[in-house]
């Protein structure tokens, strides 16, 4: 398993947005953040997954990345195939990044 981080960039061209993958080594979740073109400059917590048996960490970014761009071979039903939820609620999820993130 490799360390926790960024491991893939990427933008918007169409609207922007920039967006960060982050890798949560120990959750075993690839994790989106993002922030708009205008405005401070202040990241934003967007979507998280699990990283199916077999995929890396920056496969599954490639893999939010094709859906957040709309590619037509990743829609919503291709996307939830390849990158499944693990069936955690978003209160659980919430609580467990603001103990990861608030951590001191």
């Amino acid at each position: 398993m490799t360390s926790s981080g960024v491991v893939h960039t990427f933008s918007n061209p169409a609207n922007g947005f920039q967006y960060q993958v982050l890798h949560l080594a120990t959750m075993g979740r690839v994790q989106l953040w993002y922030h708009a073109p205008e405005g401070p400059k202040q990241w934003a917590i967007g979507h998280g997954k699990p990283i199916p048996d077999g995929m890396t960490a920056v496969d599954a970014a490639l893999l939010i990345q094709r859906y957040i761009l709309n590619d037509p071979a990743m829609d919503y039903f291709a996307y939830n195939a390849a990158l499944p939820d693990d069936g955690r609620s978003t209160s659980e999820m919430d609580a467990m990044y603001s103990r990861i993130f608030n951590a001191t």
